[in-house]
């Protein structure tokens, strides 16, 4: 499912995170050389396409089972 933004306009999100995560993100984006937000906004992307794969795997799983 793909969300429409219809104003054609980019959302800003603010969020607070472990120091641990801040220098995981520091380092990537060095090496990308990217900013933090660019950074930020492509790893987040990543993340929701991996945990929508991970949740139509599961699905697919259990339908089978269910044969």
């Amino acid at each position: 499912m793909e969300a429409t933004n219809t104003t054609g306009k980019s959302h800003r999100v603010q969020t607070v995170v472990p120091e641990a995560v801040y220098e995981r993100l520091t380092l990537l984006r060095e090496k990308e050389d990217r900013t933090e937000s660019k950074m930020a906004a492509i790893l987040i992307s990543e993340a929701l396409e991996a945990r929508a794969e991970n949740s139509q795997a599961k699905r697919r799983l259990l339908q089978r089972c269910q044969i």
